[in-house]
């Protein structure tokens, strides 16, 4: 009797343990929604009077045929050779492409916390890895998308002053050498400061400076963080008035004068540049940061009857893959890839404001594919080892509180 009065009182208490971690997760992604959605349409915002700006300065002294070339381009660039320089900065920020990522301003790079996940803009560019996972490439994308490609993130790491001089002399003509990994440069829980690293976040690899057979041009081959290009960053100024400016700055190899540079071929190079502050004429030096909000759990809507993902054949759901979507045109990145926001390891955990963390898979596929649109809701993965870790801590509360009981039945 005073067992089962044990395992009835240890449910209750479980069960609300449940219904107030699942309140505490609501209450956490509803904030972080509204926060990104109000940050969103503050840039978007800004972004649009910047627009109508620009073409109304411009209207009367450019002609068709000189607006037309400028229609790629998210700024009209003034004639003037001082409002030239201004617009060719100022015309590299493009916005986020969905409420789920926030532009990086320059004050707050130092601040990211080693592990954040990012975008690395160029004017309309982005930075991805090649199809092989082994170069850095750049695509023109900003302009012309609607999403993001899963092997266009990359994690930010710190990097420690220590490690910065051992990497300082370790390049030769295959690229970086290779080093013990007991001086790895990456500190967890922390900001990334000044000096960090960059790992593509779809292969999980380091970008490293190449080597000649490489045309010395940027690779994501790195095996540690001791391989890596360690980067600082310059911010670029153009007066005091201008806030876009305060977003754009020059991607720089630690302890070198060398900068990041887009090659007309795709590729990425490092290239020294004398006078950053007087390069006007070099847009595809001028580059901009945008970082995934930080969320406990999020909502993806669905509205193409092909979501891009592939789940764990156990439960809970677990994102272990994208794949290709193809509707009207060439196959693309599924809706979730394209968020940019769903990662490798998140749960699906409610569908349609229907909790399916006990469901059956079957049902839980049924209820994914039946209607359209379709919200899904996911957990992060750092909350699902969290929760894990919970479940873990409670099943051996229960097993310890069965050997307790076990042991005073018998007395």
């Amino acid at each position: 009797a005073e067992n089962a009065k044990l395992h009835m009182e240890l449910d209750r208490l479980r069960e609300e343990n449940d219904k107030l971690r699942r309140e505490n997760q609501k209450l956490r992604a509803a904030d972080t929604a509204r926060g990104a959605k109000l940050a969103s349409y503050s840039r978007s915002k800004k972004y649009a009077d910047d627009d109508h700006r620009g073409r109304g300065d411009n209207s009367s002294e450019c002609g068709r045929e000189e607006r037309q070339d400028q229609d790629n381009s998210p700024r009209n660039a003034p004639e003037t050779p001082a409002e030239a320089v201004t617009a060719v900065r100022s015309m590299q920020i493009y916005p986020p492409l969905n409420e789920f990522w926030e532009d990086v301003p320059c004050m707050g790079i130092p601040h990211l916390e080693t592990g954040s996940l990012v975008h690395i803009k160029l004017g309309q560019n982005i930075l991805f890895v090649d199809i092989h996972g082994k170069s850095l490439m750049w695509q023109a994308w900003m302009h012309n998308h609607a999403g993001y490609r899963n092997c266009m993130g990359f994690i930010v790491e710190r990097c420690s002053e220590q490690d910065q001089k051992q990497k300082a002399k370790r390049s030769s003509i295959w690229g970086s050498s290779p080093k013990d990994a007991s001086h790895r440069a990456c500190h967890d829980g922390q900001s990334i400061g000044d000096a960090f690293v960059l790992r593509s976040s779809w292969t999980r690899k380091y970008v490293k400076m190449g080597g000649l057979l490489d045309w010395y041009c940027l690779q994501v081959s790195g095996k540690s963080a001791d391989d890596a290009a360690v980067f600082t960053y310059k911010p670029l100024y153009c007066g005091e008035s201008s806030q876009a400016e305060s977003y754009s700055f020059a991607l720089k190899l630690h302890g070198k004068d060398k900068y990041l540079c887009l090659q007309s071929d795709g590729a990425v190079a490092m290239e020294k540049v004398g006078d950053v502050d007087s390069a006007s004429n070099k847009p595809n030096l001028i580059a901009g940061l945008e970082c995934l909000l930080p969320a406990t759990s999020y909502d993806i809507v669905i509205y193409d009857q092909q979501i891009g993902l592939t789940v764990s054949k156990d439960l809970p759901l677990r994102v272990v893959g994208f794949k290709n979507v193809q509707n009207s045109g060439p196959p693309e990145a599924g809706p979730a890839e394209a968020s940019g926001r769903v990662r490798l390891g998140d749960v699906i955990t409610n569908v349609n404001g229907q909790d399916v963390t006990r469901s059956q898979r079957e049902d839980v596929l049924h209820l994914i594919n039946a209607d359209r649109p379709v919200t899904l809701r996911f957990l992060s993965i750092a909350q699902h080892e969290v929760a894990t870790q919970a479940s873990r801590f409670w099943q051996a509360i229960d097993s310890w509180m069965i050997c307790y009981a076990l042991v005073r039945s018998e007395e």
